[in-house]
This record gives structure tokens, sequence and C-alpha cells, in this order.
């Protein structure tokens, strides 16, 4: 016959047993300790000195005292002796010490959370989780460490090496977010605010935010200080001053300087240019550069500082300083046909004295008789 229970070895009333209660009493205390069990210290070695009625331990290698020969067994204090209790396959407890859920796997103690992954699944739900803090609330996993890893699996498990963070919201109109907050102030808010397009907030006090950056998840446009309805664009609002776009080089060596480049698809480009030298260009290899301007009342100007130098209205040029020809002489004049009617040039040295001149497609003509310039 039986004289314990096969798991918890929970001493069993046997067939006519004097003082049948203290048997009871004694698997009563021994089931109320294990179904609860408290750990105040794991692989102790010495009894304590001073022990309290239900304090709990787990007996380490090589006791001393009371606990001699009891190694790896569960020591409890009844109140005036200790008893001892081997663990099974199965055992959960709680270790103080350490604040840990542990199990017992048939030779040792481990933690239920580290070793998750012995298990083909764990399923553990709890109202909240702090990590070296308390949860809340509002924030039911809180952790409070200086590093926070999120690892792919090892290579012999036979995975890709990815891993993923997903933060998942459950309609288009809520948010799924990542904030920076300085003193739980929010700084920076990056993720889907209120739709699907990828978004950046900032706030300089934590309440309210302004996107500084968007893209558009449908087709990809970007916008810097507001929604793209092109491939990029960019707005900045400040009145009594320019809105500015700036590409900085700040080396100061021969060559060096900063260029803003647009390439069409038959491979034209189209530079600006600045050295830092001082010297701009604009430059195409394209065989036809436009500059043209279609608002009301259209004008390109020309200034030099703040010097007006050429006006080009719809319909007429306007030189605001004296107009200055190409200087030759009469040997190194370019070709009238090549220049074509109109052109005009100064001549340098005509018979009788310098001269401007202008082709008719053909010849080059004095201005003042129209006679050819031989």
């Amino acid at each position: 016959m039986l004289e314990k229970t096969l798991r918890s070895s929970l001493p069993l009333i046997m067939h006519n047993q004097a003082q049948k209660h203290v048997t009871h009493n004694e698997s009563l205390c021994l089931l109320d300790t294990l179904t609860s069990l408290h750990i105040l210290k794991m692989n102790v070695l010495v009894p304590p000195e001073s022990p309290v009625a239900s304090d709990t331990y787990t007996v380490g290698d090589n006791p001393t005292g009371e606990w001699q020969g009891h190694t790896g067994e569960i020591a409890i204090f009844s109140g005036d002796i200790w008893k001892f209790t081997h663990p099974f396959i199965g055992l959960r407890a709680y270790n103080v010490e350490d604040e840990a859920f542990l199990y017992f796997d048939g030779n040792e103690w481990l933690n239920i959370m580290r070793e998750a992954g012995a298990f083909d699944s764990v399923n553990v739900s709890m109202a909240g989780l702090g990590i070296n803090a308390n949860s809340d609330d509002n924030n039911k996993l809180v952790v409070k460490s200086e590093f926070i890893l999120f690892s792919a699996n090892d290579a012999d498990q036979n995975v890709d090496g990815d891993v993923h963070l997903i933060i998942n919201k459950t309609s288009i109109n809520d948010t799924a977010s990542l904030i920076f907050q300085n003193n739980y102030a929010g700084k920076v808010e990056l993720g889907l605010n209120g739709d699907d397009n990828f978004s950046i907030k900032t706030s300089n006090n934590g309440a309210n935010f302004s996107t500084s950056f968007e893209i558009n998840n449908q087709t990809g446009y970007v916008g810097i200080g507001t929604r793209p309805t092109n491939i990029l664009d960019v707005k900045e609002t400040h009145e009594g001053g320019l809105a500015q776009v700036q590409v900085f080089n700040p080396s100061v060596s021969a060559g060096s300087g900063s260029v803003f480049s647009v390439v069409g698809g038959n491979g034209h480009k189209t530079q600006l240019l600045q050295y830092a030298s001082g010297a701009s260009y604009l430059v195409s290899n394209s065989s036809t550069l436009y500059v043209q301007i279609t608002g009301a009342a259209p004008q390109i100007l020309f200034l030099v500082g703040d010097t007006e130098g050429i006006r080009l209205d719809s319909n007429k040029v306007t030189a605001s300083l004296p107009l200055k020809l190409p200087v030759y002489l009469k040997k190194n004049l370019p070709s009238a046909r090549t220049i074509g009617k109109g052109g005009q040039v100064y001549v340098d040295n005509a018979i009788g004295g310098s001269i401007i001149a202008f082709s008719d497609g053909k010849n080059w003509r004095r201005c003042t008789d129209r006679t050819v310039i031989s």
C-alpha cells in the first residue's frame, strides 16, 4: 500500500493509524506550500539561523547542519523543524530573490520566460509586465534598460537571418507609431499617423506636432513640410523671408563646389553649379536650353548686384545699361552668313575709322552708308 502520493509525496492516512489528524495536517501544510511555492533563495548550503514558519529554500550541493543529505530538495521550515520534499517535473515556483518564475524540468530549476524556447508554444496571459519597472493601465509592457536587443534566430535553426519588429493598427484612421521623448515629453513621432502614409512629426512642447516629412504609400512621393503631390514637394512658410533649400559643400579646394542636377529620360542633363571660387554656371548637354515663364505679363530680368542690365518682355528687349558690341578687326570678322541678318559688330579698323556694321545675311555693311566692308 502506498504511504505517500506519487507526485507531491504527501503522507497518506493508513489503515488503523493512530492520530490520523497529524498525517492529514502534515499533508495539508505540504500541499499549501507546493501549490503556492515561494522560494526565498536558491541552492542554499547552510540553514538560516532565525527562520520563520513557511520559509522555503532549495538545498544546494553538500549542505551542512540539519540540511545535510538533502541536496536538491526543497527545505520548508514548519515553525519548529525543517521538513524536506523532492521537486517533481512541472513543479512551478516563484524565486523571491531574483523576482522570477521557475519550473523544474526533472534535473534543474529553469526560468520560465528565459527558457520559453524549450516549448513548442508558450502562452503567458497577464495584465501587464514590467522589466526593472512597473507597468500600468496605459503601458502594459514597461522596460527600463540601457539597451534592448531583438535578434534573429541562430543560424543552426535553419532561418534566413531576418528579424522583423511589427507594429499593427486596427484601421486606416488609427495610428501605429514610435514616439521619442525627452523627460517623458514627446519630441518626434514616426509611423502611420491617422492614415497609411509614413510620416515624421516633431514637437517642441510634447503636445502639438507638425509634419516634417511624409511619404505617400501609394505613389512613393516624398514631401518635406507638406503632403506630396509630386515626386518631391518642399514647403516652408516663412513670412517676410525666403523659403530655402540648400546644398552645401564646405570644401574650398580648386574644382570643389555644389551642384543641382536634373536628368531627363533622353539622358540630357541640366546642372546648376556653384564652385568654391565663387563662379556659377547653368550648364546643359542638350542642344537647346530654354528659359521660359508663362505668368501674366511675363518678364525676365538680368541683374548684376542691384543694377538691372537687361529686361525681356513678351515683345521687346530693353537694355538698361549701354550696349557693348563685340569688337573685331576687318580680317577677323566672323561670317556674315553664319551670324545672319541683323547681326551687329564694331569694326575697329574700317576705312575712315571705327564703325558699327550690320549683316545683311551675306556681307557686313557700314551702318552709315550701307557700303560693304572689304
